[in-house]
């Protein structure tokens, strides 16, 4: 769940089409995010969120990290420390790129 065209959950989107994952988009609607169900799959009311036959998954990199893991595609394979480089690069683009980019944005967009 999360609005169409939201970055964090485009990243995802780019994960599984690189790793052969179909995700499905339920059309998003706001008012989903004050009703009792969201809080059911979000106890922290933060989108995006992934329902899968296990449970739900939020947080952005987790998700990506899920997406990239049962994908068909070594996208999120390797050695432990290789494992550590990609968490790495995921952190960095979360911290150091998107939230000044975000900051940014919504400043010239107003």
């Amino acid at each position: 769940h999360a609005p169409l065209g939201n970055f964090r959950a485009n990243k995802i989107l780019v994960t599984a089409q690189f790793g052969g994952v179909h995700i499905e988009q339920p059309a998003f609607d706001e008012s989903f995010t004050k009703n009792k169900q969201f809080v059911t799959i979000s106890p922290l009311k933060k989108l995006p969120v992934l329902e899968t036959a296990e449970g739900t998954i939020s947080e952005t990199n987790a998700i990506t990290r899920f997406v990239a893991r049962v994908g068909s595609s070594d996208l999120y394979n390797g050695s432990p420390a290789e494992l550590a480089q990609v968490d790495n690069w995921l952190d960095v683009i979360s911290t150091d790129l998107e939230v000044p980019l975000t900051q940014w944005v919504l400043t010239v967009l107003g």
